[in-house]
C-alpha cells in the first residue's frame, strides 16, 4: 500500500472515532496552604474537595473555619487572603480518549494568580478571573495518573508588590484602591454593603474536551431582518480545523434545516456564513409586563464524518437600542424595544454571594422569580461585581428581564500599562461574544462612577497630583474606556449599544438631570428629604437607594443575644457604612417613631425604606416620557447586613421588596399634595388606552366613610403618564383632621377594579393611630399556608413573620377597617408555624 493511501486510510479512521462529550474534572480534588503554618490552626495535610470551590468555602465546609458571616468572624480570617494555596488531583483517560487527534484542557475560571502544571509541566500562568483559559494537552496527558496542580497566589501580596514597588501604574498619590491591579471581583476587598474577603479557588468548571479533523468553536447569530412577517437570520460559524477538506454545516431553528457545504482551505480558525435563514410570522421577545418572552431554539450541526457536533443556543427576535436624541431640555436616555419606548423598571444587582462559587442554579432561579414579580424588566448588573454566570442569562432571557451590563471596574483609576490593556481587551471580547447571543442584553457600560468620580470626587485636588501625572492617568482612562472597551462592543456585540460610565455627569452638575443616566444619593448621603425625589428627575436614573436592616428572623442567625442592639461591635461589623445608622435614625425621625427597642427599630428601618423608595418609583414613573427609567440600588445582598437592598442575604423579601411590586405595577395611582389639591397621576405601561373612572373615597380609621369623589370616563392613554384628576383637600376632608383620616383612591374599568393607592395626608408619627385588634386564620396549602385577616380599624404596615424561609403574597402592608386580607406563604425550608407573629406599626410605640 503506498503513503498515500495509508494516509487516506488513516485519516478516515479517524473520523470514525467516537465523538467524546466534554469530561469534567470537577470532582476528587485535595487542596492545603501551600506554605504551612500551624499558627492558623490547621493541620499540614490534604483535604478532598470537589470544585467549583474557593479556598474560604472549601475551609468552612471541611470545619477548619466557622461561619464567616456569623458575628464578627471577618475579622478573624483575614490571614486567609494573605496566604499562598495549592490544588491538585490525579486523574486516569481512556485509550480512546488518548487517540483523539486533540485533546484540551478547559479552565472556564480561575480566581486569580495561577500557575498550573500538569504531570509536572508547566502549562498556564492565568491572571484573570473573568476569562477561561484552554491549553492543548494531549503530548502530556498519559492514560494512568494524570496529575494536575494548581499553585494560588496571594492577590493581595501581588496586588502590595505592584503599588509598593511603583511599578507598572503606581505612582505616590494614585487615586485609587490596591484592587485594581487584579482582574478579579473587586467586591471581594470589601464594600460598604459587603465583607472582605480577598478569594482563590477554582470558582467555575474545569474539563477536557477532544476533537478530531475540525470543531464547531463558535456560533454568532446575527438577526438581519425582523418585521411582523419575516425575519431574516445569519449565522457566522466559526470552525477549528486541523485537516483540510469538504464538510457540511446545518443550523436549524423553527423545524427548519438550513444546509450549507464548505471547503476547509486552511488549518486552525476558519468562518463559515450560513445566510438567508428566513423564520415567516415571527413571535418577538417582549420584556417582562409587555408581552411573551419567546425563544426560539437552534442548532448549529458540524457533520464531521461519522458523528456530529452540535452546539444549541435560545434566542429572542427583538429589537433593542437605546434612544439618544436632542431635544428642547438636553437628550433624552432610554430603550426602544421592538418600536415601543420601554419605561425600565428595576434594579441593580450585585453578586449573589461573596463566594460565587457557591452560588447554583436554583438561586438564580429564585432571585430572577424574584425580580420578574416585583414587576420588573431589567436588571443592571454592576461593575464592581462579576459577569455572571451563563444561567443568569438564560433565566433573564426567559423571564424577560432586560440586562445593563457593566464592564467589570468600579469607582476606581485602572493601571494603564500595555499587558493589563491586552488583558482587559480579551476579557472584554470573551465576555460579550459570549453573552451576545442573549436576547436580554440592551447595552454594555465601561465602568461603574469612575469617570465622576474622578471629576467631582476631589481626587485630583485630594492626592495633588502634577499635572503630567493627571494628564496620563486621565489618557489611561480614555484608552480603556473611550477606546478599547467600545472598539470591542462595536465589532462583537451585534449592535447592542455601549456606554462609556454610570452616571453620564455628577449630582452636582445641571445636565445630570438633562441628559445621560444619573446616580443621585443628595437622599441618603446628603440627607435630602424624600420629597426631593420630586425635584431631582432625571432622564434615566440608574442608581439611588435607601438602606435598612434585614428582617429580625435573618440577624438573628449571626448573632447572640448581647449583639442585638444598633451599635453593638457585631452589628456594626454588619453594617459597612460608616454613617449608616445614623442615617435611618435621622430620616426615621422626621417621619416616624423612633422606637427604643432594637427589634421594633429594625422593623421601622424597613417601612421607612419602603415608603421613601416607593416616593422616588414613583416620582420617576409620573415623569416618563421625560424620565425612562428607574433602578435602585440595590436588589440583593452578598451576605446578613445592613444595606439598601430590597431581598436580604438569606432571601427573605424586605418591605422594600413588597412596595416594588407595587410601585412597578403596570398601572400605577400616583396621588400628590400641591398646594391646597390632592392632584391624581395615573402611569400606564400598558400598550392600549383604557377607558376608566376615578373614585377617591376618604375614610376615618375607624372605617367611617368621610366623603366620596368621582372623575368619570377618563381615557387612560397607552403607555403615559398623566395628571388625570385633581381635589380640593378641604373638599376631601369634609371638616375632619387630616391627622385622623386616609383615603382610598379607584381606578375602575366597568365597575372593576383596575389599580388602587392609599393615601395620608400626614407623616406617620403625626397620625392619630388607633391601637388594633387583628385576627387571623391559618389554613394549610400545597406550597405553604395562608393567613386571613381581619382589623376593625385602621392597621398601618401590618408585618407577618416567621422563621421558616419563603415568600409571602404581600408583606409590610395597610390592613383597611373591617377589610377581610389573605395572604399567601410560599414555603421554601422550615416549620410551617414556629415562632408566628403578626405586627403592626403602633406595636412600636
Amino acid at each position: 500500500m503506498n503513503k498515500k493511501l495509508i494516509f487516506i486510510f488513516f485519516m478516515m479512521l479517524k473520523n470514525m472515532l467516537p465523538a467524546q462529550t466534554p469530561i469534567s474534572l470537577n470532582n476528587d480534588w485535595r487542596f492545603k496552604m501551600s506554605n504551612f503554618k500551624p499558627e492558623f490552626g490547621l493541620n499540614d495535610e490534604w483535604l478532598p474537595v470537589n470544585t467549583p470551590v474557593s479556598v474560604h468555602t472549601a475551609l468552612m465546609e471541611k470545619g477548619l473555619i466557622p461561619d464567616l458571616f456569623y458575628r464578627d468572624n471577618e475579622s478573624k480570617f483575614q490571614w486567609i487572603e494573605k496566604e499562598d494555596w495549592v490544588f491538585d488531583k490525579n486523574f486516569d483517560l481512556s485509550p480512546e480518549v488518548l487517540k483523539s487527534e486533540h485533546i484540551e484542557l478547559n479552565f472556564k475560571g480561575l480566581d486569580t494568580h495561577a500557575d498550573v502544571f500538569l504531570n509536572g509541566k508547566l502549562i498556564l500562568k492565568a491572571n484573570n478571573a473573568f476569562r477561561s483559559w484552554q491549553v492543548e494537552v494531549k503530548d502530556i496527558l498519559q492514560e494512568k495518573n494524570n496529575f494536575i496542580r494548581i499553585y494560588f497566589y496571594s492577590a493581595v501580596k501581588h496586588d502590595e508588590f505592584i503599588k509598593d514597588a511603583g511599578g507598572i501604574f503606581p505612582l505616590p498619590g494614585i487615586p485609587t484602591n490596591e484592587r485594581v491591579y487584579s482582574r478579579k471581583p473587586q467586591f471581594h476587598y470589601g464594600w460598604d454593603w459587603g465583607p472582605r474577603f480577598v478569594n482563590c479557588g477554582i470558582w467555575r468548571d474545569i474539563e477536557l474536551t477532544t476533537w478530531n479533523s475540525s470543531r464547531l468553536k463558535e456560533v454568532n447569530i446575527k438577526q438581519v431582518f425582523l418585521s411582523k412577517e419575516e425575519a431574516i437570520l445569519q449565522a457566522d460559524v466559526t470552525l477549528e480545523s486541523s485537516q483540510l477538506g469538504e464538510k457540511e454545516i446545518s443550523f436549524e431553528v423553527d423545524n427548519q434545516f438550513f444546509t450549507k457545504k464548505i471547503n476547509i482551505t486552511q488549518q486552525g480558525l476558519s468562518v463559515f456564513t450560513i445566510d438567508n435563514i428566513r423564520i415567516k410570522n415571527p413571535r418577538r421577545w417582549w420584556s417582562n409586563g409587555l408581552g411573551e418572552a419567546y425563544l426560539y431554539d437552534t442548532k448549529t450541526i458540524l457533520n464531521n464524518g461519522e458523528k456530529n457536533q452540535t452546539i444549541s443556543k435560545k434566542i429572542g427576535l427583538r429589537t433593542l437600542k437605546l434612544v439618544r436624541e436632542k431635544d428642547k431640555t438636553g437628550e433624552s436616555f432610554y430603550f426602544e424595544l421592538n418600536g415601543v419606548p420601554v419605561f425600565a423598571k428595576g434594579a441593580n444587582y450585585i453578586p449573589m454571594s461573596v463566594f460565587p462559587d457557591n452560588v447554583k442554579r436554583q438561586d438564580y432561579e429564585s432571585l430572577i422569580d424574584d425580580a420578574a414579580a416585583a414587576n420588573m424588566n431589567m436588571l443592571r448588573v454592576w461593575g464592581g461585581g462579576i459577569y455572571e454566570n451563563d444561567e443568569f442569562y438564560d433565566l433573564c432571557d426567559e423571564k424577560g428581564i432586560m440586562v445593563w451590563q457593566d464592564f467589570m471596574y468600579a469607582c476606581a483609576m485602572y493601571p494603564g500599562d500595555a499587558d493589563f490593556f491586552e488583558n482587559a481587551e480579551k476579557e472584554a471580547i470573551e465576555n460579550v461574544r459570549r453573552l451576545r447571543h442573549h436576547a436580554c442584553i440592551a447595552v454594555w457600560c465601561g465602568n461603574n462612577e469612575i469617570n465622576e468620580a474622578w471629576h467631582n470626587w476631589g481626587w485630583q485636588m485630594q492626592f495633588t497630583l502634577a499635572p503630567k501625572r493627571k494628564d496620563a492617568i486621565w489618557r489611561d482612562y480614555k484608552t480603556l474606556f473611550m477606546s478599547i472597551l467600545p472598539k470591542v462592543v462595536q465589532e462583537n456585540a451585534n449592535g447592542t449599544a455601549y456606554w462609556e460610565s454610570s452616571p453620564s455627569y455628577s449630582r452636582f452638575n445641571p445636565k445630570a438631570d438633562s441628559e445621560g443616566d444619573s446616580h443621585y444619593w443628595g437622599i441618603w448621603h446628603d440627607e435630602e428629604p424624600f420629597e426631593q425625589f420630586r425635584q431631582r428627575v432625571p432622564r434615566f436614573m440608574s442608581e439611588y437607594g435607601f438602606q435598612s436592616f434585614p428582617e429580625w428572623k435573618t440577624i438573628l442567625t449571626f448573632t447572640e443575644e448581647q449583639d442585638r442592639g444598633l451599635e453593638t461591635p457585631v452589628m456594626t461589623v454588619h453594617q459597612k457604612h460608616p454613617r449608616g445608622n445614623t442615617l435611618i435614625r435621622k430620616y426615621m425621625d422626621r417621619e416616624y417613631h423612633v422606637p427604643q427597642k432594637f427589634e421594633d427599630f429594625v422593623y421601622v428601618s424597613q417601612v421607612l425604606q419602603a415608603d421613601g423608595m416607593r416616593r422616588g418609583i414613583e416620582a420617576h414613573r409620573i415623569a416618563m416620557p421625560y424620565c425612562m427609567g428607574t433602578l435602585y440600588w440595590q436588589l440583593n445582598d452578598v451576605w446578613q447586613v445592613a444595606s439598601w437592598s430590597g431581598i436580604d442575604g438569606l432571601g427573605r423579601w424586605k418591605a422594600l421588596h413588597y412596595a416594588v411590586k407595587n410601585a412597578f405595577a403596570p398601572i400605577l395611582i400616583s396621588p400628590e399634595k400641591k398646594g391646597k389639591n390632592l392632584e391624581i397621576a395615573v402611569v400606564s405601561d400598558i400598550l392600549e388606552d383604557i377607558d376608566a373612572d376615578i373614585q377617591v373615597q376618604v375614610f376615618d380609621f375607624q372605617g367611617n366613610l368621610i366623603s366620596t369623589h368621582n372623575e368619570k370616563h377618563k381615557n387612560i392613554k397607552a403607555n403615559s403618564s398623566n395628571e388625570y384628576a385633581h381635589f380640593a383637600i378641604a373638599n376631601l376632608l369634609n371638616g375632619h383632621s387630616s391627622r385622623e383620616v386616609f383615603a382610598l383612591i379607584h381606578l375602575k374599568n366597568n365597575e372593576k377594579t383596575i389599580a388602587s393607592s392609599i393615601y395620608y395626608f400626614e407623616y406617620p408619627k403625626n397620625l392619630k393611630l388607633p391601637t388594633p385588634q387583628i385576627i387571623h386564620q391559618i389554613e394549610a396549602t400545597p406550597s405553604g399556608y395562608k393567613v386571613i385577616l381581619q382589623s376593625k380599624t385602621l392597621a398601618k404596615n401590618v408585618f407577618i413573620q416567621t422563621e421558616a424561609l419563603g415568600k409571602w403574597s404581600d408583606n409590610y402592608f395597610d390592613l383597611l377597617p373591617n377589610e377581610t386580607k389573605t395572604i399567601e406563604f410560599t414555603l421554601k425550608s422550615g416549620d410551617f408555624y414556629k415562632d408566628f407573629l403578626i405586627k403592626s406599626l403602633t406595636d412600636t410605640y
